[in-house]
């Protein structure tokens, strides 16, 4: 058995995401509306608790007539419920299946259109007139978004109100977002609410990721828990119940491991079991010996217990006497503490049991956890928000239509958080699998919707699949190519670093259908992307050196690539280069009044392009040469052998 540790810093990230959404279990919250079904995604391509029985059950309805189970297997087939993708047999379905009236159907042709994958696909595609008329195509997709949605297909209304939100239409992306936030409340995995925000990345450097803990590691956590050690006890039990790992959810052996690490007195562990009994998860819940742990946690001084605590007081759990006093006092501790959820609570109980007399103050508590993420704190703000916005509700400045305008802006986020937090973001983990098996259409296919829904994780997983050229959906490179850059715009107008990077390459270079030479734009995509990436920061110092879609300052430029060089082992050299040459050519300049600057925008242009890749692959090469251990070897042995005579 091979002994692997898992990093302390992700084992640690990951016992508090998880304890922080037992927590968000502990309160009752209207969730909408009980009618959606069927739950597919949450049942197909959930992590722990798959049901792969289903499928078989849904082609049985499918032979007996019914429609809407008919549309949702053609879904499943599209994105690859079957380890690849069957576009060309979508289509055709979804085609027969929209005569009919389906909104799904509507749906699966809207995404085919949308990213090319329509049978009207061919090698010979224009490309120029594809990069062109993009705007066109789009609005024809989102005509059968549109019209799936009206039909109350929940994909459909998340792509039409993410349109929406582009358009500037908040009214209209309000609506929609509501509509799919009350549907996903029937269906959120209490384990996923504080890890909505985020999923595992292709690659850690653009974003946080999740480790996929293996067998050896789950092994040497459960041998280390046998001999008593309490923090792998710990560990193993987050993992089986976690539901986010592709691991069998398995709530006796998480009960086991526990009771392990609360014998030896660990307090995260005491309030863990305790949120278990609380919300009946275990066989032969017991309210009392719920309420035990938390007042050990408490006196073991962990102000987490504090809002699991005041539910007893509050809500007169294991016949404690209702004391709202009490209740309070407890989740003013864990306020004061800084924990989420006893804010949360305090909002809960501050709108429960005082009503509308105290509902804005119970806004205040609820708004820090909303900003952070927190599902229900943020459902409850935006319905607050919506019913301030009402024409009858007189607030501020009477209702104009700027205030509603406002309370709208501050609502719309806050529903998305909802929507998103739905079952489809378990396609996250199945398309991350797909990536690790070397499923890369089936991944891509995934990620395209998930792009589509508006999850931030989606935009930089595509891009990254699109850029390694190992999808084989698109008819040619040049459509590829387009996608790829197309990807790296909703990036980029998401606010993320890596997108910005990657979008500046296309419109430097004009690549993915753009024309050539758009470096004032560049330049600006190249800043939105520091200061957190370094080869941002190194490009936008060449095109200060060289005056490149930037008005040339050399001092700016020089202040990047001392910047740069001082970031990472990675950007040293090149940077350091990039200084000699720029000290260089400021002594020249300055001493003998040539502008060697100039040269780049004379006829010798090329000539001196050709000579700058000789130098760039002669520094490359002398470089890894220079920073080999074989290199320092060898001059070792030399020197050595020089002393010997």
């Amino acid at each position: 058995m091979k002994k692997c540790r898992i990093s302390n810093a992700v084992i640690s990230t990951l016992i508090l995401v998880i304890f922080f959404a037992m927590c968000l279990a502990t309160y009752d919250v209207s969730r909408g509306s009980k009618q959606y079904t069927p739950n597919l995604f949450t049942s197909v391509y959930h992590p722990g608790k798959r049901n792969y029985s289903l499928l078989s059950q849904i082609t049985h309805n499918v032979k007996n007539g019914n429609l809407v189970y008919e549309a949702e297997l053609n879904l499943l087939k599209l994105i690859g419920v079957e380890n690849y993708p069957r576009v060309a047999e979508a289509e055709a379905k979804a085609h027969a299946l929209a005569a009919s009236g389906s909104a799904a159907a509507n749906t699966v042709l809207g995404f085919l259109m949308r990213h090319n994958l329509t049978s009207s696909k061919s090698s010979d595609v224009n490309v120029k007139d594809l990069a062109e008329k993009e705007f066109f195509r789009e609005m024809s997709d989102i005509d059968y978004f549109i019209e799936a949605a009206g039909g109350g297909d929940p994909l459909a209304q998340l792509i039409v109100a993410e349109h929406y939100k582009s358009l500037h239409r908040c009214p209209d992306a309000l609506d929609l977002y509501r509509k799919s936030a009350v549907q996903a409340l029937t269906t959120i995995d209490e384990s996923k609410i504080a890890m909505a925000s985020y999923g595992p990345y292709v690659e850690p450097s653009d974003g946080p990721s999740i480790h996929w803990p293996t067998d050896e590691e789950i092994e040497f956590l459960e041998y280390q828990a046998s001999h008593g050690d309490a923090d792998s006890a710990m560990q193993v039990a987050a993992i089986y119940i976690s539901e986010e790992l592709g691991l069998p959810y398995d709530i006796e052996k998480a009960e086991r491991y526990l009771k392990i690490a609360i014998n030896a007195d660990l307090s995260t562990a005491m309030i863990f079991m305790a949120h278990l009994h609380i919300a009946g998860k275990v066989v032969n819940s017991d309210l009392g010996y719920a309420k035990m742990l938390l007042e050990k946690a408490l006196d073991l001084g962990d102000p987490t217990a504090h809002a699991a605590y005041a539910r007893f007081f509050s809500e007169g759990l294991a016949g404690v006497p209702q004391n709202l006093n009490v209740a309070i006092e407890h989740l003013q501790k864990g306020i004061e503490a800084g924990h989420v959820d006893s804010m949360y609570g305090m909002g809960q109980l501050l709108s429960t049991h005082f009503g509308g007399e105290r509902e804005a103050e119970a806004l205040e508590y609820w708004s820090i956890p909303a900003a952070n993420g927190h599902v229900f704190a943020s459902w409850y703000t935006a319905e607050y928000f919506t019913k301030l916005s009402r024409p009858n509700v007189r607030v501020i400045g009477a209702g104009t239509t700027e205030v509603s305008l406002l309370l709208c802006e501050l609502a719309l986020p806050l529903y998305k958080t909802v929507a998103l937090a739905g079952e489809w973001s378990n396609l996250l983990y199945a398309a991350h699998e797909d990536f690790e098996k070397k499923r890369y259409d089936a991944a891509a296919i995934k990620y395209m919707l998930l792009s589509d829904l508006g999850y931030n994780v989606a935009h930089v997983n595509l891009g990254r699949l699109l850029q390694s050229q190992k999808i084989s959906l698109f008819p040619s490179k040049e459509i590829l190519a387009i996608h790829e850059r197309r990807t790296w715009e909703r990036a980029a107008n998401h606010s993320m670093p890596v997108g910005n990077l990657q979008l500046a390459h296309h419109l430097y270079y004009g690549t993915g259908g753009l024309k050539p030479g758009n470096k004032s734009r560049a330049a600006q995509h190249y800043h939105k992307a520091m200061p957190s990436n370094t080869e941002a920061a190194f490009n936008l110092a060449y095109l200060y050196e060289w005056g490149e879609g930037v008005q040339q300052d050399i001092q700016k430029a020089y202040d990047l690539y001392t910047i740069t060089s001082n970031a990472s082992y990675e950007s040293w050299l090149p940077s350091k280069l990039a200084l000699a040459r720029l000290n260089l050519f400021w002594i020249v300049n300055s001493t003998t009044g040539f502008n060697f600057y100039n040269l780049n925008y004379s006829d010798y242009s090329s000539y001196l392009i050709d000579f700058g890749e000789i130098v760039h692959n002669c520094v490359s090469v002398f470089g890894s040469i220079f920073y080999s251990y074989e290199f320092w070897l060898c001059c070792s042995i030399v020197i050595l052998f020089s002393l010997r005579r």
